[in-house]
């Protein structure tokens, strides 16, 4: 498993787009710190095929104040997202190479460059992003989570 000490260095996956398209490189998950674990969060996944006229953003929507909920009854523990303002449960997809974590009892979610998100126990309220097209999940979104196009 890898593990960082410092500094982050980008671990890439290439995927091609058809044959007059650029490839992309989509960044992937920070390395653990020594002595974390895993936990899951859901996470677009990378397409297998790309348009060659495809292009990747941020949609530019802030999600009002969150909380992460830690249900610790599961290991590794489960994590939920609810509006710190009216309880109510949000559903939160994250973009490419964000990555969540539990280290001295403490859930992490974190871009690739291994930079904190969200900390359980704290309140975010700022999360970008946007809701997809049915309005139920919460699209969250990170520059640093975005592809590079190669051509």
């Amino acid at each position: 498993m890898l593990r960082s000490a410092g500094w982050l260095g980008l671990v890439v996956l290439l995927v091609s787009a058809c044959a007059t398209g650029p490839a992309w490189i989509f960044p992937t998950a920070a390395p653990l710190p020594d002595g974390a674990e895993a936990v899951s969060i859901r996470v677009q996944p990378i397409p297998t095929s790309i348009a060659a006229d495809t292009g990747f953003g941020c949609a530019a929507a802030l999600l009002g104040p969150t909380e992460m909920v830690v249900d610790r009854g599961m290991s590794p523990p489960t994590v939920t997202f609810r509006s710190a303002e009216t309880g109510e449960p949000i559903e939160i997809q994250w973009s490419w190479g964000i990555s969540a974590y539990e280290l001295d009892g403490v859930v992490h979610i974190v871009a690739p460059d291994g930079e904190n998100l969200m900390v359980e126990g704290v309140v975010a309220d700022d999360i970008g992003g946007g809701f997809g097209e049915n309005d139920d999940v919460f699209w969250a979104c990170d520059i640093r989570s975005m592809p590079t196009a190669v051509p």
